[in-house]
């Protein structure tokens, strides 16, 4: 806000004639500021809007489809060859008998009962070939610490996993009904 010369009324910086008393007041050259960033084909962005947005939105679609494309075409972790082991279970309602009917032995065996993600484990050191283990039932674990209860659970399926000699890994499906 400016003072009027003639009426000493507060009046606008811009204004060319005063409100109050009529006066024309003086024109003084405003020198134009100079530009702070000139672009060359720039555009102001309207009020609430943002050109950043469909940026960040593209690229984040563009990253989730790379990461999709990469998980499709992901090899296995394990490129060791698969080969299903030589085996008899049984279950006598408060164990299981393990036998190893193959030439090889196995080792790191993992037993699993009623599935393959979220079952009961049990872990084996070895189980030599020829020869059986008996685990009982009430040793078989979920990673949450609950346990297999054979008096109110039945097992429906059983999974061995072990390594076996030469490098391969081994797999055995079995179940009850």
């Amino acid at each position: 806000m400016k003072i009027c010369p003639f009426c000493a009324e507060e009046i606008q910086d811009a204004a060319i004639k005063c409100r109050y008393c009529g006066s024309a007041l003086e024109q003084s050259p405003v020198a134009a500021p100079a530009p702070v960033n000139s672009f060359s084909g720039y555009t102001p962005i309207p009020k609430g809007r943002s050109k950043v947005v469909p940026w960040v939105g593209g690229g984040l679609s563009l990253l989730l489809l790379m990461i999709l494309i990469g998980a499709m075409n992901r090899q296995p972790a394990s490129s060791r060859p698969t080969e299903t082991l030589a085996a008899k279970v049984s279950f006598d309602g408060s164990e299981f008998t393990v036998e190893n009917t193959g030439a090889d032995g196995w080792s790191n065996v993992k037993l699993e009962i009623n599935g393959i993600v979220d079952g009961y484990e049990q872990t084996l050191e070895a189980i030599k070939a020829h020869s059986s283990v008996t685990v009982r039932a009430r040793d078989f674990a979920k990673k949450d610490g609950s346990r297999f209860i054979p008096s109110v659970m039945k097992p429906r399926e059983l999974y061995i996993y072990a390594d076996v000699q030469g490098g391969a890994r081994g797999v055995w499906q079995g179940g009850w009904k």
